[in-house]
């Protein structure tokens, strides 16, 4: 079982945050899930190349099963849009450091 975080560390807030994206010829989506602190949100787009419409929501109050992201996974079921991608073996990475100061 993974240890949790604390939500403050040396009086500031911690942030966590992950973001994905896909992009092919027929659309273009993204997805993040987001906390600062004991504040979490979520967010998605979806652009449809082929007749520019656009579908979009954030969430100040993130449902689980609305949108679920993980390493290589992306699932989407929320304002009438589905979406699941798993990321095979193309491009794709992901980047960690510490946190900025200042």
């Amino acid at each position: 079982m993974a240890t949790r975080l604390p939500v403050f560390r040396r009086g500031r807030p911690r942030k966590r945050w992950r973001y994905v994206g896909i992009f092919s010829e027929q659309l273009m989506a993204c997805a993040a899930i987001v906390q600062v602190g004991p504040a979490k949100q979520s967010f998605w787009a979806l652009l449809s190349r082929s007749d520019g419409q656009m579908r979009e929501r954030t969430r100040l109050v993130p449902h689980r099963s609305a949108l679920e992201l993980d390493r290589g996974l992306l699932r989407l079921r929320d304002g009438g849009v589905a979406l699941g991608r798993e990321r095979g073996g193309g491009a794709g990475g992901a980047g960690r450091g510490p946190p900025r100061r200042g």
